[in-house]
């Protein structure tokens, strides 16, 4: 399980010294049991590295215990990755391109309503407003523009299980230099309503 425990901290993020490894073990476990959700969860509240963003420690997929790991923070690739615990192997997936490195928002949501979760990406300041949801797997789902084409001022994006109408929807927002315009969509990326939360004239962002 140790060794499980290692490459699964590697394949997290391979700019792990030797040392670190071990200090992140001894502090996660000082017994000779290890557990890899707790290990997840314990990394995902320490936060020990800042370069890489945590969430979703642990979940089902396909039947199998999977650790999956969201790496939205500045400066890294915006990526998934997902480790297979019973397998010991673990598979990476993009968000957006390798070379975008302003950071991604993201949350899970149940799109298409198959009782498992999906998830949301939305990029930082410094990327198009370009909502993009991938299932658990990791697979490309759908995708859709949230602004116009050529605003870079980041967005923002919850996921509601249900609607007005019952149907599960995406409110969206500006980060920054745009109106403090909330819009919702619907999951195929259909522009449903929208409103000002503030003064038209406020641009920093809610």
């Amino acid at each position: 399980m140790v060794s499980g425990a290692v490459a699964f901290l590697k394949s997290w993020n391979p700019l792990l010294s030797p040392k670190e490894i071990h200090s992140i073990l001894l502090e996660n476990s000082p017994s000779a049991h290890l557990d890899l959700k707790k290990l997840a969860e314990f990394i995902s509240k320490k936060k020990i590295i800042n370069n890489f963003s945590w969430k979703y420690p642990s979940f089902s997929l396909n039947g199998s215990d999977t650790i999956l790991t969201i790496n939205g923070a500045v400066g890294g690739q915006p990526s998934i990755t997902l480790y297979n615990v019973e397998e010991g192997q673990s598979e990476k997936f993009l968000l957006y391109s390798d070379s975008f490195l302003s950071g991604t928002s993201t949350v899970l949501g149940d799109v298409d309503k198959n009782g498992f979760s999906e998830i949301i990406a939305a990029p930082n300041p410094g990327g198009g407003p370009q909502i993009r949801i991938f299932r658990s797997d990791g697979s490309f789902m759908n995708q859709f523009f949230a602004f116009p084409e050529n605003f870079h001022g980041g967005v923002n994006v919850s996921f509601i299980k249900k609607d007005e109408k019952g149907e599960p929807a995406l409110v969206v927002s500006p980060k920054e230099n745009y109106a403090p315009e909330v819009r919702v969509f619907d999951v195929a990326g259909n522009l449903l309503h929208s409103f000002l939360a503030y003064d038209a004239g406020f641009q920093k962002g809610i």
